[in-house]
């Protein structure tokens, strides 16, 4: 066995896993969303939530540009059969680019719980593309693509929280 059957591909698989459906990622979603509102951060609450919709956001960019899958890819269905832009990618840039900059600037919050979420959401987010070209679903364009879309999905994101958050509660 090599490095990479025995470490790599299954550490993409599993980067991946999360990204094959959008209840894969809610029960995710709804717990951290949960501890927001415990702690009366409604607003980054509901943003977590919001932030899936960009999977809804990908589809119809999916159906704008009509690019086919490589020919490796395994989806074929309806909704996926479509890869440009990559819908994980998407997603994960969107969800895990919240959590990165809800760590970054709530500092009411542990600072090992923030750290930990810091590392996570890195670790995701910097292999969701490389996973999706890797396991053959996706062109690298896709990927790229994907990361710029789901950069201006986050980037309102954040507008909504500066723009709904008190200066006071962070």
């Amino acid at each position: 066995m090599s490095l990479i059957e025995d470490f790599i591909l299954p550490q993409l698989k599993f980067i991946s896993y999360f990204g094959e459906s959008i209840f894969y990622l809610l029960p995710i979603a709804l717990l951290v969303s949960l501890g927001f509102f415990k702690t009366k951060h409604r607003t980054e609450g509901a943003l977590i939530l919001v932030s899936l919709l960009s999977y809804f956001y990908s589809i119809i960019l999916k159906f704008i540009f009509q690019v086919q899958r490589p020919p490796t890819a395994s989806y074929t269905d309806f909704i996926n059969q479509y890869s440009f832009p990559s819908s994980h990618v998407v997603v994960y840039t969107a969800f895990f680019g919240y959590l990165i900059f809800l760590t970054l600037f709530l500092k009411r919050f542990d600072k090992l719980l923030r750290f930990v979420i810091l590392i996570l959401s890195l670790y995701f987010l910097s292999f969701v593309g490389i996973s999706r070209v890797v396991l053959g679903e996706h062109w690298p364009t896709d990927v790229l693509w994907g990361y710029l879309f789901g950069a201006v999905y986050l980037g309102i994101l954040i507008v909504l929280h500066k723009n709904s958050v008190p200066k006071d509660k962070n």
